[in-house]
């Protein structure tokens, strides 16, 4: 039996190697093993840009401020951005993804908090059709800088 093919831990076969497999080839499962590991459960940080969609002036996110956690075709993502809304009211940016994905309509799942002048507010994040960023929104209660605590997952399609 040859060496198998294998991007994920689900693509592997239980069966191989197999006794007849010469030893000579244990180190090329091995190699494969790491690989489908490392593609499984990919983690890192990475800085998002973000842009202003409505009601938004200004947005920051400090370097490699967000982590991520990619298993199997789910990404967790976790971090902290500011921004600035330009009135009280409806407030929408967007944010870039660390892997893309072509969303569908329910492969988003996710919320932030936003840390406004006199309370905590809920916000939502909603697919963008670009497939490299998301769509977040909330209500602005107040137009000084004001921190979102994010907190999402999506499938990689």
């Amino acid at each position: 039996m040859g060496l198998e093919s294998a991007t994920y831990i689900s693509d592997l076969v239980t069966t191989n190697p197999t006794a007849s497999d010469p030893k000579s080839a244990g180190d090329d499962h091995l190699r494969l093993i790491k690989s489908t590991l490392q593609n499984t459960f990919a983690q890192g940080s990475y800085t998002p840009t973000i842009a202003g969609a409505a009601n938004y002036t200004t947005g920051s996110v400090a370097a490699n401020s967000f982590n991520y956690t990619r298993i199997d075709d789910y990404v967790l993502v976790m971090g902290v951005c500011a921004v600035t809304p330009t009135a009280t009211g409806y407030c929408n940016f967007t944010l870039t993804l660390p892997i893309a994905s072509t969303l569908g309509t329910y492969d988003l799942i996710g919320s932030f908090v936003v840390s406004a002048p006199t309370s905590l507010l809920q916000g939502i994040c909603l697919r963008h059709s670009s497939g490299t960023k998301i769509d977040m929104a909330f209500y602005a209660t107040a137009t000084s800088s004001q921190n979102c605590f994010i907190n999402l997952m999506y499938k990689v399609i």
